[in-house]
């Protein structure tokens, strides 16, 4: 019999694995780089989001979870989103790596990072999965136009890839509202990861600006900051239940994307 309290792929054995698949074919795959978020959360936030999804999806509705695929993508930052951060339009910033931070984010090469994904999709498919759930834990623009797509192309008579974000509620407009680092995404981490989760470490009065911290509220990213070039979405406000909430209805939603009751 299936080991049904254990959903990991790489601590089941084979023959678990293959009556999970004989009762369930259903993998998920959590998508997302390190990357710098702020000094308040992990350097690993967004993988370690996806993966939270990603389990807690395969207890409730089924499945077995592949390991994080520790990769994503951005590219360089428009002159005029730069300004809208608080900084000289010329500076060069790639994705979240702003000028000052003590580290940059593991960033892949657009090309890279499909390579990679792909790889990774079809070598589960080769395996014998016929719907694979690519989870994605990073909001930039290009990496989630290269996971839908690559869903789009992998999908065919034999198997089905979906993409899915993890703060995907079926929201469109709430899910435009999340920021990088932000009281929302604090909130989000907090309910999954709470010994991961500093807010000590940022400062206790004051307001906090983008190019300081990599706390960027999602108008920013599109050109509308602050006057101040100061976060809206203030992740020291972050609250435990509203991030509990939130998790409940990306999983409600994931069971309605993935066809899972």
């Amino acid at each position: 019999m299936a080991n049904h309290h254990e959903t990991r792929l790489e601590l089941l054995s084979g023959p678990e694995i293959a009556v999970y698949m004989a009762e369930l074919n259903l993998l998920y795959i959590p998508v997302a780089p390190l990357e710098w978020h702020g000094p308040h959360l992990p350097y690993g936030t967004d993988p370690l989001n996806a993966y939270a999804v990603c389990l807690e999806a395969s207890r409730r509705l089924g499945g077995l979870v592949h390991p994080v695929v520790y990769a994503g993508t951005e590219i360089a930052r428009r002159p005029e989103i730069v300004r809208a951060f608080g900084l000289p339009a010329e500076t060069p910033v790639v994705g979240m790596d702003m000028p000052g931070f003590a580290l940059k984010s593991f960033y892949m090469t657009p090309d890279r990072f499909k390579s990679c994904v792909q790889a990774v999709v079809a070598t589960a498919a080769s395996v014998g999965f016929t719907k694979i759930v690519v989870v994605n834990g990073h909001g930039a623009d290009e990496q989630k136009r290269i996971l839908k797509e690559l869903a789009a192309e992998m999908s065919g008579p034999n198997l089905e890839v979906i993409y899915f974000i993890v703060f995907d509620t079926g929201d469109e407009e709430a899910l435009k509202n999340i920021g990088h680092a932000d009281r929302i995404e604090t909130e989000f981490t907090l309910a999954n990861y709470p010994h991961l989760v500093h807010i000590d470490r940022l400062p206790t009065k004051g307001r906090l600006r983008y190019s300081d911290y990599g706390i960027v509220d999602s108008e920013a990213f599109v050109g509308v900051p602050t006057p101040d070039f100061t976060t809206r979405e203030d992740p020291r406000k972050a609250n435990l239940e509203r991030g509990r909430l939130m998790i409940e209805q990306v999983l409600h939603r994931l069971a309605q994307v993935i066809g899972q009751p």
